[in-house]
């Protein structure tokens, strides 16, 4: 099994934003992705980083461009999944809760959503907000199973708590893991 993991966002792009408890996306998915890829290579899973630094692959360049360059690297791998990790925002504090996007259509897709929401939610106790097939551009571009997991929201006061601990991210990241490996079986 090869797996690409995707830490959303980087370089230029911090994505979702906490400026009172000082989180930014980028630095979340980066050390959580870290985590992962540690967990799933003990586990004897090849993996590769579409990133390992807070950098894009697209300087310069558009969305697309970047979303392209991320699901090269994915198919230049010949990746069996494409998971990139994402913490979610809203402009109502009130939402809360771990959600699984999967490419629109994709039955291995939607199993693997479902297989990572729940082992992300029994390893870091947040609401199971869904799986839902969702036509992200990265979706579209990488040639495997790709799904996009969004930990919490950095802009609801107990997800960020919770995002804000090193101790709950690599709670989070064994639970994306396992998610990942019930799919071996």
């Amino acid at each position: 099994m090869i797996v690409c993991i995707d830490p959303g966002h980087g370089g230029p792009d911090p994505g979702a934003v906490n400026p009172i408890l000082d989180i930014r996306e980028k630095d979340v998915t980066l050390e959580v992705s870290k985590r992962l890829a540690e967990y799933l290579r003990r586990a004897g899973v090849e993996v590769i980083l579409t990133r390992e630094k807070d950098t894009d692959l697209a300087p310069g360049l558009d969305n697309e461009a970047e979303m392209r360059a991320r699901a090269k690297v994915a198919n230049d791998a010949k990746a069996d999944y494409l998971v990139s990790v994402h913490a979610n925002s809203a402009s109502n504090p009130e939402a809360s809760g771990i959600e699984v996007l999967y490419r629109p259509g994709s039955v291995k897709g939607e199993a693997l959503a479902k297989s990572i929401l729940n082992a992300m939610h029994t390893a870091g106790g947040l609401d199971k907000r869904g799986v839902f097939p969702w036509g992200l551009l990265l979706h579209s571009y990488g040639n495997m199973v790709t799904v996009t997991a969004e930990i919490g929201f950095v802009s609801n006061r107990v997800d960020g708590m919770l995002i804000s601990q090193a101790a709950w991210r690599d709670k989070v990241a064994l639970g994306i893991a396992f998610g990942i490996l019930n799919m071996r079986a």
